[in-house]
């Protein structure tokens, strides 16, 4: 009975350092998710101390979990009362599911970008110039919670905050709400 129990202490012991030589222990900076894949299944590895099978564990991404700013270009825009608008928005986004943000596109950043120029289109094609100069506040919170639902429910990714940096009318316009003054 002896010889048994030895031979099942031998045996774990060397399970024991098999695994160990086969596994290494990983450290995930702060504010920052790797995607890694194991033999075909996706997971998340969050800050810390993660274990990670070398031959059969891959990395595929490395998130980063701050939030990040998006200036997308400057566009112009036709307003209901058709008056070319351009328009220069700046949007801070923060990645809350990193799976969803690494595989369901192939470039999130990109992706909500122009999630925001569509959503920047839309609502302000749908008001006049006099409108979007008196309600910019309420008109960026709309155009955020639009972007913000799309772009979390598909892609994982919060939109923080738009806002409007530039708003340039033509030079005839300007030039006409001087003379009204």
């Amino acid at each position: 009975m002896d010889f048994v129990y030895s031979v099942i202490i031998v045996f774990s012991i060397i399970l024991l350092i098999g695994y160990l030589i086969f596994t290494q222990f990983v450290i995930v900076e702060s504010e920052t998710e790797w995607i890694v894949d194991r033999l075909g299944k996706d997971r998340v590895l969050k800050e810390g101390i993660n274990r990670f099978i070398p031959y059969l564990d891959r990395r595929e991404a490395i998130v980063d979990m701050r939030e990040m700013e998006i200036d997308p270009p400057a566009q112009e825009i036709i307003t209901r009362d058709n008056i070319k608008l351009i328009i220069d928005v700046i949007a801070t986004i923060r990645v809350v599911d990193s799976l969803k943000a690494v595989k369901s596109v192939e470039d999130y950043q990109k992706v909500v970008e122009s999630a925001i120029i569509a959503n920047v289109f839309s609502t302000l094609g749908n008001k006049r110039l006099e409108d979007i100069q008196k309600n910019v506040d309420s008109i960026t919170e709309e155009i955020k919670r639009k972007t913000d639902r799309e772009s979390r429910d598909r892609w994982g990714i919060k939109v923080e905050s738009i806002r409007i940096e530039n708003m340039k009318p033509p030079k005839s316009v300007i030039d006409a709400m001087g003379e009204r003054r």
